[in-house]
């Protein structure tokens, strides 16, 4: 018999007051691990009409957008009403500006290349190309000086200074451009297709031709380097894998012998590389161990070119208005959402996902427990 009385029973009493809270205490931290955050919550929307294309940067707490009316706004990014300046482009724009080192860059329909003050919406500087420009600009080194790349239906590659807006050298092709050059992983060679099926492989410091080679379909999007080759998606033939040492076919890339159609501009992460297709697939190469590509994620719509990675995540919308979360280690699609509209926009700020939709609907997401791979 145990005796309940005197320091025995105290120290039972004791003991199994411990034992109590300890169990507690297990149940409330399994309970609270079950009980995680959702993956994404949603933070707010904004309406800021028809058509809004998002700008590559958040720059100190403002976003930049253009809508289908080609007014540029700088709106604040916490309340989302705060305008900060507005100036519209008498010859339209449909792409959104670049940002760097505190300026916007982007191209009107006329061909007209604008530098804009980020801060105050004035202009630095205008230059103008002999076609229509429909694919968005970027910014690279040209060896020591910073230079505004444009692709343009003048069937040129133009290169301008970032600071003057001079021209420092343009490359003449046989077709139009619709799309961003990539970039050699040291910087030297631009590689980008065009409409009439050549790749190119120029230098960046001075524009001139380092070897060219020849395809049987259009090549409308923009390529990815990965591990010393070029991966580039063609309207007609797939997707192509080549040497970038010598310019000659590794792989040619087909789905159950079909030809995918890869008008869109693919996206590497972790020596993988992601193609979208028109037919709703996500297309992953293994670009550093067997050149291997596989359905990474099936969609009933075209997915949008604008992936967007997280250390544990692939995020991207579709032309009907879905958005996926996708795990980027086992393929298993940890969220998904309806807008009801097509997804033009997806952009990256810290741990938020900004998108923006046809209808002109801008959405701030945030990711939890974005985790390590």
């Amino acid at each position: 018999m145990v005796d309940l009385d005197g320091d025995n029973g105290i120290m039972l009493g004791m003991k199994w007051l411990l034992y109590t809270l300890f169990i507690l205490f297990l149940g409330c931290s399994s309970r609270s691990e079950r009980e995680k955050l959702p993956v994404i919550e949603d933070v707010w929307q904004s309406d800021v009409e028809l058509g809004v294309y998002l700008c590559n940067t958040i720059d100190d707490e403002r976003f930049y957008a253009i809508n289908g009316e080609s007014e540029l706004k700088c709106i604040d990014f916490e309340d989302r009403q705060t305008i900060y300046w507005s100036r519209s482009f008498e010859d339209g724009a449909e792409q959104a500006p670049v940002w760097f080192n505190g300026r916007l860059y982007l191209a009107d329909l006329s061909g007209g290349i604008w530098c804009i003050d980020a801060n105050t919406g004035t202009n630095i500087w205008k230059a103008q190309v002999e076609g229509q420009v429909i694919s968005r600009l970027d910014v690279y080194d040209l060896s020591g000086k910073y230079g505004l790349i444009v692709p343009a239906y003048d069937n040129k590659l133009h290169a301008f200074d970032c600071e003057t807006g001079e021209e420092i050298w343009s490359f003449a092709t046989d077709n139009f451009l619709n799309a961003q050059p990539t970039v050699s992983e040291d910087g030297k060679i631009f590689v980008f297709g065009n409409c009439g099926g050549t790749i190119y492989l120029i230098n960046s410091s001075d524009g001139k031709l380092v070897k060219k080679s020849e395809f049987d379909s259009p090549l409308s999007a923009s390529p990815i380097i990965a591990n010393e080759h070029i991966f580039i998606g063609s309207h007609s033939e797939g997707i192509f894998c080549i040497s970038l040492k010598d310019g000659e076919v590794v792989k040619r890339y087909m789905h159950d012998g079909e030809k995918f159609n890869f008008m869109k501009s693919p996206c590497v992460n972790k020596n993988i590389v992601y193609f979208p297709d028109e037919d709703g697939n996500v297309l992953a190469i293994d670009a550093k161990n067997d050149f291997e590509g596989s359905i990474f994620f099936s969609s009933d719509s075209a997915i949008n070119e604008n992936l967007v990675f997280t250390d544990k995540y692939l995020f991207m919308g579709d032309s009907s208005g879905m958005m996926y979360l996708v795990n980027l280690n086992t393929g298993t699609l940890e969220w998904q959402n309806d807008s009801g509209s097509e997804i033009i926009s997806v952009v990256k700020y810290e741990n938020y996902i900004i998108i923006s939709d046809v209808q002109g609907i801008v959405t701030k997401l945030k990711i939890n427990n974005m985790g390590g791979n």
